[in-house]
C-alpha cells in the first residue's frame, strides 16, 4: 500500500511538470506570435506610408487633390512643397506620415513651430518676396520635423528669415520712392524751366528764339509723361541691394531725361515733317505736338520705334 501511494504522488508530480511544461510553452508560443503581429501591422504601414510618400512628385496630386508645383524638402516621413492654382499664403503645404505607427514626435516637434510658420507665409504673402525665402523656410522646418537639432533653433531660424523678408521689402519700398523722388524732382526742374519760357514769350529773345522756346515746352509735357509712366510702373522697378538711395533717385533723373530726349525727338520729326508733316504747317496745332511729346515720354518705344522705322526706310 505504501510502494502505491508513493508511485501514485510520483505519476501526479510528473503529471504537474509535465503540465506546468506545457504551459509555459503556449504562453512562449503566444508571446512570439504577438510578437510577430506587431511586427506585421509595422511592415504593413511602413508599406502604405511608403505608397504616400511616393505619390508627392512635381505635376503630382496631393491627397487633397493640390497639384504639386515644387518640392523644397523631403524625407522618409515629411514632404514640404509648393502648389499651383491657390494664393501665395496657402501655396507652402507641410504633409507629415508616421514613420513608425504611433510615432507622433514628427508632428510634436511641426506643432512646436507652426506658429512661426503661419507669421512667415503671412508676411510672405504681404512682402511677394522671392523663391529664396520659401527654400530657407523649409530648411528650418525640415531640421525641426527630423529632430537631428533642437526645435528652439528652428524656430530662431524661422524669425530671422521671416524678419530679413519684412526687412528687405522695407528696402525695396525705400528704395522705389527715392527712384520717384528723383523723377518729380525732373519733372519739376523742367516745369519751372517751361514756365519761365512760358512768362517770357513776349520778349525779343523769345520771338527770336521760337524753336528754343517748343523745346523747353517739349522737355515740359515729356516730362509729365515720363512721371506718369513712372508711377504707374513703380512696382516693377528693379532695386539692387548694393546700391544706396541717392543712386535711385539719380536712376529716376535718368528715366525722366530720357523722356526729355524722346520729346525733343519728337519736335525733330515733326518739324522735319518726316512724321505727322502736316501738324505743324504754319506753326500751329502746338497742342498737338505737345500731346505726341507726353506720349513720348509715357512710352518708351514710340520714338526708338519711328527712329527704326526711319532707319528702316533710309536703306531702301
Amino acid at each position: 500500500k505504501l510502494k502505491y501511494n508513493f508511485v501514485l504522488t510520483l505519476v501526479i508530480l510528473c503529471n504537474s511538470v509535465t503540465y506546468m511544461k506545457k504551459q509555459e510553452h503556449e504562453e512562449n508560443k503566444q508571446t512570439l506570435t504577438e510578437e510577430q503581429r506587431k511586427e506585421k501591422v509595422q511592415m504593413d504601414h511602413e508599406e502604405e506610408q511608403k505608397k504616400r510618400m511616393e505619390k508627392f512628385v512635381i505635376g503630382g496630386s496631393d491627397l487633397i487633390g493640390n497639384t504639386i508645383q515644387r518640392i523644397f524638402s523631403k524625407g522618409d516621413d515629411f514632404v514640404i512643397y509648393d502648389v499651383s492654382g491657390v494664393s501665395l499664403i496657402e501655396s507652402m503645404k507641410v504633409f507629415i506620415s508616421e514613420k513608425k505607427k504611433g510615432d507622433i514626435e514628427p508632428e510634436k516637434n511641426y506643432q512646436q513651430i507652426k506658429d512661426e510658420f503661419d507669421k512667415f507665409k503671412s508676411v510672405l504673402y504681404k512682402t511677394n518676396a522671392d523663391l529664396s525665402y520659401k527654400c530657407r523656410a523649409a530648411n528650418a522646418i525640415s531640421v525641426a520635423i527630423s529632430g537631428n537639432k533642437d526645435v528652439g533653433m528652428a524656430k530662431s531660424l524661422l524669425q530671422k528669415i521671416t524678419e530679413e523678408a519684412l526687412t528687405e521689402y522695407k528696402d525695396n519700398q525705400q528704395g522705389r520712392l527715392w527712384y520717384l523722388c528723383g523723377a518729380i524732382i525732373s519733372t519739376i526742374m523742367a516745369t519751372i524751366l517751361g514756365l519761365i519760357a512760358y512768362i517770357c514769350r513776349a520778349s525779343d529773345f523769345a520771338q527770336y528764339n521760337q524753336g528754343l522756346i517748343i523745346f523747353c515746352y517739349s522737355s515740359v509735357f515729356s516730362t509729365f509723361g515720363g512721371l506718369l509712366s513712372v508711377s504707374i510702373n513703380l512696382k516693377n522697378v528693379s532695386i539692387e541691394k548694393a546700391l544706396n538711395n541717392p543712386m535711385y533717385a539719380i536712376y529716376g533723373s535718368q528715366r525722366l531725361l530720357f523722356s526729355i530726349l524722346g520729346g525733343i525727338a519728337v519736335v525733330l520729326l515733326v518739324k522735319s515733317k518726316m512724321f505727322f508733316g502736316d501738324l505743324m504747317s504754319g506753326d500751329k496745332n502746338l497742342y498737338a505736338l505737345m500731346a505726341i511729346c507726353y506720349l513720348s515720354g509715357f512710352s518708351e518705344t514710340l520714338v526708338p520705334n519711328a527712329l527704326k522705322n526711319l532707319e528702316g526706310k533710309a536703306k531702301k
